[in-house]
């Protein structure tokens, strides 16, 4: 969600919350050893938030969640909100979340430097997941080696790669797609964007359009890179 006040900086972010971990697919249930995962270039909450509710029930080993971000409003709005939810531990405000981090171990480090320089404020070799920012190369040494758990792994997520594509693609592929967006969003005030088409109910159509794109068919359209192809 775009931020009025500043087009370079974001509210919320405009993929879907993901499970960074996943540790019944890869480590497995029965798994003894305690977690540590890092967010490099953590923008908001959503994916860590999604990666603690998703722990098994059965796994009651320590996680330690280390979110980062190099600009101090998101690291200070981060850090507002993941007390608020600390604080709501009786009652039902996260769902699942909120129940994990209340029976579990987890245990939260806010830091608020740049990615490249990480290295100098946690642990090399320790991290069984980092999510990372496009180029990850200088997190590398953060990750724990095989010898210490063969499923660590850099975790990369392109956050505006659809949009990027849509944006360069066709002026038929930017316009707006209402009658899809109205499947999502049903309570589109039609008397409103009559009154004001920039107003603010085009605003949050806009800003829906992200999340009801059609991905696979976006991505469909980029050639693979193939062996010998040149930047």
């Amino acid at each position: 969600m775009r931020n009025p006040f500043d087009p370079n900086e974001h509210f919320w972010g405009n993929t879907s919350a993901t499970d960074v971990l996943q540790l019944q697919e890869n480590e497995g249930i029965s798994y003894g050893k305690n977690i540590a995962i890092l967010f490099a270039t953590s923008s908001d909450l959503r994916n860590m938030v999604n990666t603690i509710q998703g722990l098994p029930e059965k796994f009651n080993r320590k996680v330690k969640a280390t979110i980062n971000d190099k600009n101090s409003s998101v690291t200070a709005r981060n850090a507002i909100l993941l007390l608020w939810a600390l604080n709501s531990l009786e009652g039902d405000v996260l769902g699942a979340f909120v129940q994990r981090i209340a029976v579990g171990t987890v245990h939260f480090k806010l830091l608020n430097v740049d990615p490249t320089e990480l290295e100098q404020h946690v642990e090399k070799g320790a991290y069984d997941r980092i999510e990372v920012p496009a180029t990850p190369r200088c997190l590398s040494p953060l990750l724990a080696p095989p010898s210490q758990n063969p499923n660590a792994t850099l975790f990369a997520i392109y956050l505006n790669a659809v949009m990027e594509i849509v944006r360069r693609g066709s002026s038929k592929d930017q316009k707006l797609n209402f009658r899809r967006i109205r499947k999502y969003l049903p309570q589109v005030q039609d008397l409103s964007l009559w009154r004001s088409p920039e107003g603010a109910e085009m605003y949050r159509i806009s800003n829906a359009r992200s999340f009801t794109l059609d991905t696979e068919e976006v991505l469909s359209s980029v050639r693979p890179v193939e062996e010998g192809d040149t930047a």
